[in-house]
């Protein structure tokens, strides 16, 4: 994604599976369609990643602590810088590390700028709201009982947005699972949250309509949510909508405080700015009701 924002995504010649299944990444980076995806089951196909023969290679701290898969990589003799998305601070110096390494620093800069002023406007208008006065607010990646503990980056901005964020007190039992955390219906019962978000089209309707959840407060007062999906899932980690994430969430929960925010402009705005891309009326809402990353895959 970052690659493709600083306008390099034809030098692309490697991908992870998933971005290939991105409509509007593919849109505007048809080089992603063609690329070779030498990651599989968290293991490093090494063959099929020297035949893409590239010039640098960015990976994730997994993979750079898998002592395995970093001597596989060290034994091409290749460069490669290691990337994390664990905050929102960290999510900016890897963006501003990677437009160094890609030739596009000032675009990296100027993103990062937009970044910081949606942060600077949500903390002004929320810095008075006291701890027990802002919603305790479950966020549900992919699946109902997938979500994120702490340090993540999901977990800085819902705070950043004024939410309490369940899953972040980093006091309840939880069972790692890739990138996620994976915890029981009982626990999210327990927290009784009053607004649920969910990054996965069908996840909020699901949730809605499953007679098991329908003892928790944010379900029967309706304040079950779907979040936007653009390019990416909005405040998904790596994604970066996230400083859209964080004007979004903040509007929903404190609508008075950010009656001025238009999200539909805002998107647009980003999207035209960021990724030379002009969102119609239609695009806007279909991203705005969390429909704009799913569907066919990239052609191969």
């Amino acid at each position: 994604h970052t690659v493709v924002m600083l306008g390099r995504g034809e030098q692309i010649v490697a991908v992870a599976q998933g971005l290939k299944r991105d409509i509007i990444l593919n849109l505007l980076a048809p080089s992603i369609a063609a690329a070779e995806a030498p990651m599989a089951g968290g293991s490093i196909n090494i063959e099929t990643l020297l035949k893409t023969n590239p010039d640098i290679i960015f990976i994730t701290y997994d993979v750079y602590h898998n002592e395995n898969e970093r001597m596989k990589l060290e034994q091409t003799g290749i460069p490669y810088v290691v990337i994390g998305y664990g905050s929102i601070v960290q999510q900016q110096q890897t963006i501003e590390l990677i437009g160094e390494m890609v030739g596009a620093k000032e675009k990296a800069i100027k993103y990062n700028d937009y970044y910081r002023r949606c942060v600077d406007l949500v903390q002004s208008r929320l810095g008075d709201v006291p701890r027990e006065a802002r919603p305790r607010v479950y966020h549900a990646l992919v699946e109902p009982l997938k979500t994120d503990g702490t340090p993540s980056l999901s977990n800085d901005w819902l705070n950043t947005a004024g939410a309490i964020n369940m899953s972040g007190d980093g006091q309840v039992k939880m069972l790692s699972k890739g990138n996620d955390t994976v915890i029981s219906l009982e626990q999210i019962i327990a927290w009784q949250p009053q607004v649920i978000i969910a990054n996965e089209d069908g996840v909020a309707e699901a949730i809605k309509q499953n007679p098991q959840w329908q003892s928790i407060e944010a379900v029967q007062n309706g304040r079950v949510w779907q979040m936007p999906v653009g390019i990416s899932r909005w405040g998904h980690p790596g994604s970066l909508e996230t400083p859209l994430a964080i004007l979004w969430t903040a509007k929903m929960l404190y609508p008075e405080k950010f009656a001025d925010v238009d999200m539909r402009r805002e998107l647009k705005d980003f999207y035209r700015e960021f990724f030379g891309l002009d969102v119609t009326d239609e695009m806007a809402d279909q991203i705005l009701r969390g429909k704009g990353r799913i569907g066919k895959k990239a052609k191969q």
